[in-house]
């Protein structure tokens, strides 16, 4: 078992997780954010324009700008059989999610969010407040010792 001292343990080191957790370090709060060793194959994913108000609200589109991200005009939309639908969406960002995740991850680490990887199948303790923030995957907690068994 690893013992990581924390007010908070966020389990999930994507856009959600680690923002997150910045967030509540910048709050005051003792942050450990835990993620998996190992991420799945390297994804392109486009953000909608929209995007860049939440990266000025967050403070981050300094550090996504210095990133050179591609930008694009369009974005091509196919839901099931219905055929594809392209629509004019000036300013989509198109990531390289590995890169993107850094970014927000050492932004996290940069207000004092504690890193930790491990595989997920290590058990972890919460010690001080026993609140497991999980952003993508639903991880069995027990409220009473602080266990998430994920």
């Amino acid at each position: 078992m690893t013992s990581l001292p924390a007010e908070v343990c966020v389990i999930g080191g994507g856009p959600a997780g680690s923002t997150t957790a910045r967030r509540l370090a910048e709050w005051g709060h003792r942050v450990v954010l835990v993620d998996r060793t190992a991420h799945g194959p390297e994804r392109i994913e486009s953000l909608p324009p929209s995007i860049r108000n939440v990266l000025d609200i967050l403070g981050l589109s300094g550090r996504i700008a210095a990133a050179g991200f591609a930008t694009c005009p369009h974005t091509r939309l196919r839901w099931s059989d219905d055929g594809e639908t392209v629509r004019p969406h000036p300013g989509t960002l198109i990531v390289e999610r590995s890169r993107f995740d850094t970014i927000l991850r050492e932004a996290a680490g940069d207000a004092g969010v504690a890193a930790s990887v491990m595989p997920l199948k290590v058990p972890v303790l919460c010690q001080i407040v026993p609140v497991v923030l999980v952003p993508k995957n639903r991880v069995p907690v027990d409220v009473e010792t602080g266990f998430a068994q994920a």
